[in-house]
């Protein structure tokens, strides 16, 4: 792939992961759905970034690996409010199975760890992009 190709599958992928963020921000669809969004948004973002620096992304919906990848490359993935572990079952678990009654997810604050997790990425990508 080339560089301009790199550059431009991230500014798709940021792009798409704020179509799913914004999904996970509204009102009116079940925890489920909105979580799914919410799970592709982190993935997207990972995406976006190891494109930015030059890696490219598997196909795959495993944060640990997207993570394991950055870190190689020596990029540190913050801590954000709420566990990005708590997202990865909403990528193929609950796309087909039902939450259990205990586990439904804290919406707000869902929301709120996708937000700084984007905030924190883009500020990465966008040195990365400038180098």
């Amino acid at each position: 792939m080339t560089e301009q190709e790199m550059r431009d599958r991230t500014v798709t992928l940021l792009r798409k992961s704020a179509s799913d963020e914004q999904v996970l921000c509204m009102d009116g669809f079940s925890p489920q759905i909105a979580m799914f969004h919410g799970q592709q948004a982190i993935e997207k973002l990972f995406k976006a970034w190891l494109f930015a620096i030059g890696v490219e992304a598997p196909k795959t919906h495993s944060f640990k690996k997207l993570v394991t990848l950055l870190e190689l490359k020596e990029c540190v993935v913050p801590k954000v409010s709420v566990p990005i572990e708590m997202f990865s079952d909403f990528a193929v678990q609950y796309r087909y199975y039902d939450l259990p009654e205990e586990g439904s997810p804290d919406l707000p604050a869902m929301r709120k760890a996708v937000r700084e997790l984007r905030e924190y990425i883009a500020e990465r990508i966008s040195d990365a992009l400038r180098d």
